[in-house]
């Protein structure tokens, strides 16, 4: 087993996973296993390769899904 994996229970703080479907640079079942491990993981899930993420159509999606996130977790705390 990886070590992310076995050593994912020990992530205290809130993490955001971006998994791509079809990413042969970070395959998806590593990410799906080690968001499954850490306490506080988000998984989300998305078509297509590892860059794919980073430019249209998906671009956007995903930034708006990092900024909530940072918002929710970063944004509440300091207030």
């Amino acid at each position: 087993m990886r070590t992310e994996i076995t050593t994912a229970h020990r992530i205290r703080c809130p993490i955001l996973y971006i998994a791509a479907e079809q990413d042969r640079i970070a395959p998806a079942r590593f990410v799906y296993d080690t968001a499954r491990h850490a306490p506080h993981a988000e998984l989300k899930r998305y078509p297509g390769g590892h860059f794919d993420v980073f430019v249209p159509p998906l671009w956007d999606e995903v930034v708006a899904v990092q900024v909530e996130f940072l918002e929710r977790h970063l944004v509440r705390r300091s207030a």
